[in-house]
């Protein structure tokens, strides 16, 4: 399976031990949906959005254990749905992504999430950081 991550999963320091291991990833972008910041998180939630365009990271050939332990991480927050991405290659790649459940949407904010600041103010303690109330 493919997967496509436009979030915290972008980063190894985040994908290895979520996942469980390495993957071979590569850059990808995927059309009308965009990655906005969730209230109060640091992490961005992705919903279909036209006319725009998120960057991520496309993982190949990712286990079904590997799947099991992301659909864990990721919760009820998100749903896993079959996109079409495109490869800096050029090449259109069917694969999963995790768009925010239509139930939970209202918790998006109305701001574009940044990946470049996730790694400046949140990435070193993401996984250590203690769960929101």
């Amino acid at each position: 399976m493919n997967l496509f991550t436009y979030g915290s999963l972008m980063f190894p320091e985040v994908w290895r031990p979520v996942a469980g291991g390495e993957n071979a990833g590569l850059a990808a972008t995927l059309s009308d949906h965009a990655a906005w910041k969730v209230r109060g998180e640091s992490y961005p939630g992705l919903m279909p959005s036209s006319g725009r365009t998120t960057a991520g990271v496309l993982y190949l050939d990712v286990t079904a254990a590997a799947i099991g332990r992301l659909d864990a991480f990721e919760g009820t927050f998100y749903e896993r749905t079959v996109v079409v991405v495109r490869t800096s290659e050029g090449a259109d790649v069917t694969a999963f992504a995790y768009v925010v459940a239509a139930d939970h949407r209202h918790e998006l904010e109305d701001t574009l999430w940044d990946a470049e600041e996730f790694r400046r103010l949140h990435l070193a303690g993401f996984l250590t950081a203690p769960p929101s109330a």
